[in-house]
């Protein structure tokens, strides 16, 4: 049976995130590492339905290296790690490293083929540079947009790789092979990432059903399942204080200062209070992982200036947006703006802010009216009214008015698409 890409991509995506692959919207990656494949001839359908089998009801952090730092990335003992996470999400955020190294080796990795098309993002962050990846007597290279791919059928197909090396820069790039708008699937793949929510991918419970009606000052979250013997999936209530506390730790364990670690663990906890499950604990393994291997410098220390009477800048140094907007931005924004009437404040050189309304809510609860917030994104999708070619980023808007008893009477947070990119 033959589908296009689009559809190989929506149908994929709806798989694993019925699989429980929210975890920092590697749903989303794992659907357009399966339409990559398709589109160069493999059959990328089939080898996604096998490792969401395979991975089923296991937590992420179970399938993940155990730190991007070590000579040899592996998971933790008995476990092989998931190509989407491990060649996935690890390898592109830590392409320059792999070009400072030479190379990159992981231990132990389930159907690596599957990490390849995460090749092209680190390439593609490399300006272009070519990176390569062995494993079995495969060998495939790219530079993001084209493919060379050496070796016999059954490497590359391999179930496991007991090593799996990525370099930059190959030295050859022979073999290439054209990308086809569709793609021959296997039926019975194609029927397994459709299946219902009692065929071979169990669909989890949606977020919805576990934040009806929270308790005040709790909250439940199952964005970690356990293996358990039944079909449902284990559940636990948290306090906010609980879920604060627990991201707060996580945070300084990986290398975050306490000063950096506490605006972002403040905002997990609000986060996860107002059901917004995919930026709140969710997230803590990827902004721990992401400060492990210097995607972010946990230990950064804003910079505020002043140029303009009302106008106040951070330079957060490549660390997270949180504690520049919260030690640095709204300590001088928050009293500018009550004696100016208005102020601006600009934050640069940082990491994702995670969901804008925390951050203009807290105006609203300062007193401020109409406290607006916005961030860039990446041109993603196309405008309305015929356009074919991305031009608009999903990037948030969010404004937010205090009411009389010091709360956040009107808070309005949205995408600039119909659905938001973590979705």
């Amino acid at each position: 049976m033959s589908h296009s890409l689009n559809e190989i991509e929506a149908m994929s995506k709806r798989a694993a995130r019925g699989a429980g692959l929210s975890w920092g919207g590697l749903a989303e990656e794992a659907a357009k590492g399966t339409r990559w494949l398709s589109a160069f001839g493999f059959p990328g359908t089939e080898m996604l339905a096998e490792l969401l089998t395979l991975n089923d009801r296991i937590p992420p952090i179970d399938v993940s290296p155990v730190s991007l730092r070590a000579e040899v990335w592996h998971a933790p003992p008995a476990r092989r790690m998931s190509p989407l996470i491990a060649g996935g999400a690890s390898l592109s955020d830590c392409a320059v490293r792999l070009l400072e190294r030479g190379t990159i080796t992981m231990e132990n990795v389930t159907l690596p083929l599957l990490a390849v098309p995460f090749m092209g993002g680190a390439a593609l962050r490399l300006g272009g540079v070519p990176v390569a990846a062995e494993w079995n007597g495969a060998r495939l290279a790219t530079d993001g947009q084209q493919l060379c791919v050496q070796g016999e059928p059954d490497a590359l197909r391999a179930a496991q790789a007991d090593r799996l090396v990525f370099t930059a820069p190959p030295a050859q790039m022979t073999g290439k092979r054209e990308p086809v708008m569709r793609a021959e699937v296997c039926e019975d793949s194609w029927t397994t990432l459709g299946a219902s929510p009692t065929g071979p991918l169990r669909l989890r419970p949606k977020k919805a059903a576990c934040w009806g009606g929270p308790v005040p000052g709790s909250a439940t979250t199952t964005d970690r399942p356990t293996r358990r013997k039944s079909d449902m999936t284990a559940t636990e209530t948290l306090s906010l204080s609980d879920i604060e506390d627990l991201a707060f730790r996580a945070l300084v364990k990986a290398g975050t200062s306490e000063a950096n670690a506490r605006p972002l663990a403040v905002a997990t906890a609000m986060t996860e209070a107002d059901g917004v499950a995919s930026h709140g604990l969710a997230y803590i393994p990827i902004y721990a992982q992401h400060v492990d291997c210097g995607k972010v410098d946990g230990q950064a220390l804003p910079v505020v200036d002043q140029p303009r009477p009302a106008v106040v800048t951070v330079d957060a140094a490549t660390g997270f947006a949180h504690s520049a907007i919260d030690l640095g931005g709204f300590e001088k924004l928050i009293p500018l703006a009550k004696e100016m009437g208005v102020a601006v404040l600009a934050v640069n050189n940082s990491y994702n802010c995670g969901v804008l309304g925390v951050h203009t809510q807290r105006l609203a609860q300062a007193g401020l009216l109409g406290g607006i917030g916005f961030t860039n994104a990446p041109a993603s999708i196309a405008p309305s009214g015929g356009g074919a070619k991305p031009v608009v980023g999903t990037n948030p808007f969010s404004i937010a008015a205090p009411g009389a008893d010091g709360t956040a009477e009107l808070l309005i947070d949205q995408s600039a698409s119909t659905m938001r990119k973590a979705r």
